[in-house]
């Protein structure tokens, strides 16, 4: 019945977009020199915003993000480590960040902004989260998300603040990843060192339901991994200010042994 009111709820929020998903399309039609407004297919319930797949002549040629004032998402809780930016901030972030990650192949190549609206080519990518099913253990996925998450700290100087295997992105063979959905901003105080291990650590922790409980304390390699990304100002690093989104971890003995060792000023 949940379920029922949730579909009923977005069919409507969709419904009362209909006059700005048309003229959209006709921008679009527009900019990128089309034979007519592409088709826009819904991608699911997603985030804050609406999100399509954008099709013309029958070929996906992009993802449209394009922000539904009418969808209501609460509010983060007091004392997270991130914070959900205004409307069109979210749009000129998600467009800075992925302008300075699709030089280096990290993020979709951004194409058109309004406003209100993002629009990037399309990635024949899938997330990582679709081969969890397939894999036998959880853990390379993981490995995998953080080393992307590395690289793009490194080479953007950029964090995520929305780290899950969903956000991850791969070619068939695995061997190339991107990073999508970055509606998250960092909240004041929370210092980049700290939105790095943050990053991180995340990944883990929105993958916890997935992770087999004989599995959870199987993290040696992830884990040697994510200290080799350690540099001193994220050793030097607490993690009280990003302690509140990171329950499932620091509520379990193994995991709050690991991360006090390696960042003792937590303790």
């Amino acid at each position: 019945m949940r379920a029922a009111k949730r579909w009923i709820r977005a069919q409507f929020w969709e419904w009362r977009m209909r006059d700005r998903r048309n003229e959209v399309a006709a921008e679009l039609a527009k900019t990128l020199g089309l034979p007519g407004p592409p088709r826009l297919v819904e991608r699911g319930n997603l985030g804050h915003d609406s999100n399509y797949n954008v099709f013309s002549g029958g070929e996906q040629i992009g993802v449209l993000r394009l922000v539904n004032p009418h969808k209501k998402r609460p509010a983060p809780a007091a004392g997270m480590p991130f914070e959900i930016a205004g409307p069109s901030m979210r749009i000129k972030h998600e467009f800075e960040v992925y302008g300075r990650g699709a030089a280096s192949g990290l993020t979709p190549t951004p194409l058109w902004k309004a406003p209100d609206a993002l629009f990037c080519r399309f990635l024949p990518y899938r997330p990582l989260m679709s081969w969890v099913k397939e894999t036998p253990s959880i853990w390379p996925l993981l490995i995998e998300g953080s080393a992307a998450l590395h690289r793009l700290h490194v080479e953007t100087g950029l964090s995520h603040m929305d780290a899950s295997l969903g956000n991850v992105l791969a070619n068939d063979d695995r061997s190339v990843h991107a990073l999508v959905d970055f509606e998250y901003l960092p909240a004041e105080g929370v210092s980049f060192a700290e939105q790095k291990i943050y990053d991180h650590l995340r990944l883990v922790h929105s993958s916890w339901k997935f992770i087999r409980p004989a599995e959870r304390h199987a993290f040696g390699d992830w884990l040697a991994q994510f200290e080799g990304y350690l540099d001193d100002e994220m050793r030097a690093a607490s993690l009280g200010r990003i302690a509140p989104a990171l329950e499932n971890l620091l509520n379990d003995d193994a995991w709050r042994a690991a991360l006090t060792r390696l960042f003792p000023t937590s303790r």
